[in-house]
């Protein structure tokens, strides 16, 4: 959150909370589309990304 903070861009609380209330429930499936495309063998743009 402190990226989206130092943009300037505030979450709320209860925003944050859910978020990651979903994102570490045990066993969920919910996960990045770069993630998925990775596991999937696609191209990904990591090289883009980390440089």
């Amino acid at each position: 959150m402190s990226i989206a903070e130092a943009g300037g861009y505030w979450q709320r609380d209860d925003v944050i909370a859910e978020t990651t209330d979903l994102l570490s429930q045990q066993g969920t499936t919910m996960t990045s589309s770069l993630y998925q495309a990775l596991i999937a063998g696609n191209v990904v743009e990591a090289d883009q990304i980390i440089g």
